[in-house]
Order: C-alpha cells, then sequence, then structure tokens
C-alpha cells in the first residue's frame, strides 16, 4: 500500500514501486489525519479508479502513469463512488 497526501490545487510526483495497484481516494474540506476514522471527516468522499495501474519496467524504460484526480473534459479515468470501510 501507498499513502500519498495532495492539497488540493497542488501536484505531486512520486516513485511508484513496480507492481500493479488498485487506486483509491479520499477528499474533503478540511484534513483529520491518516488515522482511517479521520481522513476527512464526516464529509468526506471516497472514490475508487475502476482499472487498476500497472507500473513495469520493459527493458531499460519505466512505464507508469500520471493520474488527474478532478474532473477533465473528455478525461479518461472512470471512477465510482465508494463506502469509508472500503478505502
Amino acid at each position: 500500500m501507498l499513502t500519498v497526501f495532495v492539497r488540493g490545487g497542488d501536484s505531486t510526483e512520486i516513485d511508484v514501486p513496480l507492481g500493479t495497484y488498485v487506486v483509491k481516494y479520499a477528499s474533503g474540506e478540511t484534513w483529520y489525519g491518516y488515522a482511517p476514522d479521520h481522513l476527512f471527516g464526516p464529509a468526506a468522499s471516497y472514490s475508487k479508479a475502476s482499472e487498476y495501474f500497472t507500473f513495469e519496467q520493459r527493458g531499460n524504460t519505466l512505464r507508469g502513469h500520471s493520474i488527474t484526480l478532478y474532473k477533465v473534459i473528455n478525461g479518461n479515468l472512470r471512477t465510482e463512488k465508494i463506502k469509508p470501510n472500503e478505502f
């Protein structure tokens, strides 16, 4: 598991260990902490990408992904809402 906090309006780049991942994210107005019962408090919204993301090495090339966590016209990341206990 890999956890990343990105403040709204900011961006970040991270090195992800090679492998295949499910992307889940939570969002809200106020950050209360990493504990599962805190995060963004009772008004948090939880989502999950509908596809898996694979980070791999092919020959001398590392292959990864760039993910935008806000709606983009004609974007290709499909998401679904999940319950807090599925996060």
